[in-house]
């Protein structure tokens, strides 16, 4: 039996119109079930206790899997999932539901907002909050960028979303909730509040720009490789101090060297800061296969055999077979 899932966004007017023995209603919180679907005597199914307590990474698909046991258990093939005004937009939990059933969604045009938005669920803000200090990659936000946090619902979620947000974007306030259970963050337009990669790269730009900084303009690649060998002892010496605050700066500031380098190397044409992440992620997918694919390590021994092997095998690819040297 094929599950099929309709997501209504906001207007559930058409719930007055189902058999009540055909099909499931499910929401993450009960307040979004209407009276008149209580009133027919259809199943529901809701998760206030679920998003209420704490939140680990697979909350999402506990729920996602308990919906679709549900419907197995009443033996429908439909369920309406009763979402918030954006739909399934970045809804995490229709994301796993999507891996077993067929999804139909609807949703409203999200405000005009100029400049780049983004959508997360704040369920997925909250479980990325219980990977730390591991979540690095789980979502993607940006100080630069609009945040829209979809589904803001549940004490937990909202302990968690709230955790990650005033962390990520630098907020000095936390964020509130508007009547129709989202968040928006407005972007960061102050260079001195840049919390982001993106935003510490618009700096470096603008620093090099033909009517920015005098000195930054003078420096070229060699130049600011020296700095990044002055940095890396410094942050040496802070970190054998134990000297978090101290190490904290020189790191970035061995990261503002990077990304002056790949600045400078755009304004030639050599290559971008993207070929760089994108040539490095690359790279450690292909020599972790323990991790990223099938294959076992167990010590770092075993690990250093798997990476050269891989490396070796990448040298020959593109040498032809012949030197292998590094």
């Amino acid at each position: 039996m094929t599950l099929s899932i309709a997501v209504l966004a906001g207007d559930y007017g058409e719930l007055s119109a189902i058999a009540p023995d055909s099909v499931l209603v499910v929401a993450r919180v009960a307040r979004l079930i209407p009276e008149s679907v209580s009133a027919l005597g259809i199943a529901t199914r809701t998760y206030d206790d679920w998003l209420d307590g704490e939140i680990d990474g697979e909350t999402a698909t506990r729920i996602a899997d308990n919906i679709v046991a549900a419907a197995r258990e009443r033996g429908v093939d439909r369920v309406i999932y009763l979402a918030g005004p954006f739909g399934g937009i970045a809804d995490v939990i229709i994301e796993h539901l999507a891996e077993s059933a067929t999804i139909t969604t609807t949703g409203r045009p999200y405000p005009n907002i100029a400049g780049p938005v983004i959508f997360v669920d704040a369920l997925a803000l909250a479980q990325a909050r219980a990977a730390v200090p591991f979540d690095a990659g789980l979502l993607a936000l940006d100080s630069g960028a609009t945040t829209i946090v979809t589904n803001w619902c549940g004490d937990g979620v909202i302990a968690g979303s709230t955790a990650v947000l005033t962390a990520r974007l630098g907020l000095a306030e936390p964020p509130t909730p508007n009547g129709d259970d989202y968040v928006l963050v407005p972007s960061t337009r102050h260079e001195e509040a840049a919390t982001s990669i993106s935003g510490l790269r618009q700096i470096y730009a603008r620093l090099r720009r033909p009517d920015g900084c005098p000195w930054d303009r003078e420096q070229t690649e060699a130049t600011t490789l020296d700095y990044i060998s002055e940095e890396v002892e410094e942050l040496r010496q802070a970190l054998t101090n134990s000297d978090a605050p101290n190490a904290a700066e020189e790191l970035g500031d061995i990261l503002g060297n990077v990304l002056m380098v790949a600045q400078i190397a755009e304004e030639h044409g050599f290559f971008t800061f993207e070929d760089a992440v994108l040539a490095l992620s690359e790279k450690l997918v292909r020599r972790h296969p323990h991790v990223f694919g099938d294959e076992r390590a167990t010590s770092p021994d075993e690990v250093l055999t798997i990476w050269n092997r891989v490396k070796q095998l990448e040298h020959q690819s593109t040498t032809g077979g012949g030197s292998t040297k590094a």
